[in-house]
Protein backbone atom coordinates (compact mmCIF):
# COMPACT_ATOMS: atom_id res chain seq x y z
CA UNK A 1 0.00 0.00 0.00
CA UNK A 2 1.62 3.17 -1.25
CA UNK A 3 0.86 6.44 0.65
CA UNK A 4 0.25 9.61 -1.68
CA UNK A 5 -0.45 13.49 -0.95
CA UNK A 6 -2.86 15.39 -2.61
CA UNK A 7 -2.88 18.84 -1.57
CA UNK A 8 -6.34 18.99 -3.30
CA UNK A 9 -7.82 16.37 -1.45
CA UNK A 10 -7.07 19.02 1.94
CA UNK A 11 -10.15 20.37 3.64
CA UNK A 12 -10.80 24.09 3.91
CA UNK A 13 -10.99 24.03 7.70
CA UNK A 14 -7.35 22.66 7.32
CA UNK A 15 -6.23 25.57 5.07
CA UNK A 16 -3.67 27.49 7.45
CA UNK A 17 -1.99 23.96 7.91
CA UNK A 18 -2.07 23.24 4.23
CA UNK A 19 -0.35 26.40 3.92
CA UNK A 20 2.31 25.93 6.25
CA UNK A 21 3.38 22.84 4.91
CA UNK A 22 3.42 24.53 1.50
CA UNK A 23 5.76 27.33 2.97
CA UNK A 24 8.19 24.80 4.79
CA UNK A 25 8.24 22.05 2.05
CA UNK A 26 6.04 22.35 -0.76
CA UNK A 27 2.88 20.65 -1.91
CA UNK A 28 5.05 17.81 -4.34
CA UNK A 29 4.26 14.28 -3.89
CA UNK A 30 6.02 12.84 -0.87
CA UNK A 31 9.95 11.94 -1.20
CA UNK A 32 10.18 9.14 -0.36
CA UNK A 33 6.66 7.94 -0.63
CA UNK A 34 5.65 5.51 2.51
CA UNK A 35 4.44 2.38 1.97
CA UNK A 36 3.30 -0.86 3.87
CA UNK A 37 3.75 -4.29 2.18
CA UNK A 38 0.65 -6.36 3.00
CA UNK A 39 1.60 -8.99 4.27
CA UNK A 40 3.26 -6.45 7.05
CA UNK A 41 0.00 -4.76 7.87
CA UNK A 42 -1.88 -7.69 7.70
CA UNK A 43 0.58 -9.50 10.54
CA UNK A 44 0.14 -5.87 12.05
CA UNK A 45 -3.44 -5.37 12.23
CA UNK A 46 -3.97 -8.85 12.62
CA UNK A 47 -2.49 -9.32 16.13
CA UNK A 48 -3.76 -5.89 17.50
CA UNK A 49 -7.28 -6.69 16.62
CA UNK A 50 -7.38 -10.34 16.08
CA UNK A 51 -10.90 -9.91 18.69
CA UNK A 52 -12.23 -7.64 20.85
CA UNK A 53 -15.40 -6.94 22.20
CA UNK A 54 -17.52 -3.34 21.49
CA UNK A 55 -18.71 -2.10 24.20
CA UNK A 56 -22.20 0.57 23.32
CA UNK A 57 -23.36 3.39 26.55
CA UNK A 58 -24.83 6.81 26.59
CA UNK A 59 -22.92 8.68 29.17
CA UNK A 60 -23.86 11.64 31.04
CA UNK A 61 -22.29 14.15 33.17
CA UNK A 62 -24.30 15.12 36.75
CA UNK A 63 -22.49 16.57 39.68
CA UNK A 64 -19.31 16.14 38.54
CA UNK A 65 -18.99 12.51 37.94
CA UNK A 66 -20.19 10.90 34.58
CA UNK A 67 -22.61 7.93 34.63
CA UNK A 68 -23.26 5.20 31.79
CA UNK A 69 -25.92 2.97 30.59
CA UNK A 70 -24.52 -0.20 28.80
CA UNK A 71 -27.00 -0.46 25.85
CA UNK A 72 -24.79 -3.51 24.28
CA UNK A 73 -22.37 -5.67 24.11
CA UNK A 74 -20.62 -7.10 21.13
CA UNK A 75 -17.99 -9.88 21.23
CA UNK A 76 -16.08 -9.46 17.33
CA UNK A 77 -14.17 -12.37 16.42
CA UNK A 78 -11.95 -13.37 13.80
CA UNK A 79 -10.00 -9.93 12.40
CA UNK A 80 -10.37 -10.45 8.98
CA UNK A 81 -8.17 -8.34 6.33
CA UNK A 82 -10.09 -8.78 3.44
CA UNK A 83 -12.88 -6.32 4.89
CA UNK A 84 -9.82 -4.13 6.25
CA UNK A 85 -8.60 -3.88 2.81
CA UNK A 86 -12.12 -3.68 1.62
CA UNK A 87 -13.02 -0.54 3.69
CA UNK A 88 -9.49 0.86 2.66
CA UNK A 89 -10.22 0.70 -1.08
CA UNK A 90 -14.09 2.03 0.11
CA UNK A 91 -12.81 4.89 1.42
CA UNK A 92 -14.37 4.34 4.54
CA UNK A 93 -10.98 3.51 6.66
CA UNK A 94 -8.64 6.28 6.89
CA UNK A 95 -5.03 6.93 7.12
CA UNK A 96 -3.76 8.83 10.16
CA UNK A 97 -0.53 10.55 10.13
CA UNK A 98 -0.94 11.94 13.79
CA UNK A 99 1.89 14.00 13.56
CA UNK A 100 1.13 17.49 14.97
CA UNK A 101 2.60 20.35 14.25
CA UNK A 102 2.75 22.97 17.57
CA UNK A 103 1.39 26.41 16.65
CA UNK A 104 4.76 28.01 17.92
CA UNK A 105 5.70 25.00 20.25
CA UNK A 106 7.67 22.20 18.83
CA UNK A 107 5.11 19.50 17.09
CA UNK A 108 4.81 15.47 18.20
CA UNK A 109 4.34 12.58 16.37
CA UNK A 110 1.52 10.23 18.29
CA UNK A 111 2.40 7.49 15.02
CA UNK A 112 0.64 6.26 12.05
CA UNK A 113 -2.77 5.15 13.13
CA UNK A 114 -6.02 3.68 10.53
CA UNK A 115 -9.30 5.74 11.39
CA UNK A 116 -12.88 4.05 11.10
CA UNK A 117 -16.16 4.99 12.05
CA UNK A 118 -17.02 3.37 16.06
CA UNK A 119 -20.20 1.81 14.56
CA UNK A 120 -18.48 0.41 11.81
CA UNK A 121 -15.65 -1.81 13.56
CA UNK A 122 -17.83 -4.89 13.40
CA UNK A 123 -17.81 -4.79 9.78
CA UNK A 124 -13.77 -5.99 9.79
CA UNK A 125 -14.48 -9.34 11.81
CA UNK A 126 -15.78 -12.45 10.58
CA UNK A 127 -18.07 -13.20 13.89
CA UNK A 128 -20.53 -10.68 15.61
CA UNK A 129 -22.00 -11.89 18.94
CA UNK A 130 -24.70 -10.07 20.65
CA UNK A 131 -24.18 -10.61 23.94
CA UNK A 132 -26.30 -8.00 25.26
CA UNK A 133 -28.30 -5.50 22.60
CA UNK A 134 -30.93 -3.35 24.26
CA UNK A 135 -30.45 0.23 23.27
CA UNK A 136 -32.62 3.15 24.16
CA UNK A 137 -34.33 3.34 21.09
CA UNK A 138 -35.22 0.21 18.98
CA UNK A 139 -33.53 1.76 15.57
CA UNK A 140 -30.32 1.71 17.26
CA UNK A 141 -29.98 -2.26 17.04
CA UNK A 142 -27.01 -3.33 15.22
CA UNK A 143 -27.76 -3.14 11.35
CA UNK A 144 -26.79 -4.98 8.37
CA UNK A 145 -26.44 -3.28 5.42
CA UNK A 146 -25.22 -4.39 1.78
CA UNK A 147 -22.69 -1.95 1.07
CA UNK A 148 -22.85 -1.95 -2.60
CA UNK A 149 -26.12 -1.43 -3.14
CA UNK A 150 -25.14 2.18 -1.62
CA UNK A 151 -23.32 5.02 -3.62
CA UNK A 152 -21.20 6.80 -1.47
CA UNK A 153 -22.54 9.79 -2.61
CA UNK A 154 -26.03 9.13 -1.35
CA UNK A 155 -27.87 10.36 1.61
CA UNK A 156 -28.54 6.16 2.05
CA UNK A 157 -24.34 6.04 2.42
CA UNK A 158 -24.66 8.92 5.05
CA UNK A 159 -27.63 7.21 6.80
CA UNK A 160 -25.70 4.11 7.15
CA UNK A 161 -22.59 5.04 7.73
CA UNK A 162 -23.79 7.45 10.97
CA UNK A 163 -26.14 5.10 12.23
CA UNK A 164 -24.94 2.45 14.39
CA UNK A 165 -23.20 -0.26 15.27
CA UNK A 166 -23.70 -1.50 11.33
CA UNK A 167 -22.38 -4.18 9.64
CA UNK A 168 -21.67 -3.29 6.32
CA UNK A 169 -21.20 -6.35 3.57
CA UNK A 170 -18.40 -5.43 1.57
CA UNK A 171 -17.53 -6.54 -2.06
CA UNK A 172 -14.76 -8.66 -2.12
CA UNK A 173 -11.28 -8.07 -3.77
CA UNK A 174 -11.99 -11.08 -6.36
CA UNK A 175 -15.07 -9.00 -7.95
CA UNK A 176 -12.82 -6.28 -9.19
CA UNK A 177 -13.08 -3.84 -6.29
Amino acid sequence: MLISFDARAVGERHSVWLQSVEDRIGLSELAPQPYWGFDDLEYKAGTKLKNTFYILADAKTQDGAEYFQYNGILMLQTFSFEKFLGMLRSGLLKVDFDARTGHGRGGHNHGTKFRVQANLLPTLYETVTRIFDQPLHPEERVKRIDITTLQPTTEAFEDAVNAGPTIIDLPSSEEGH
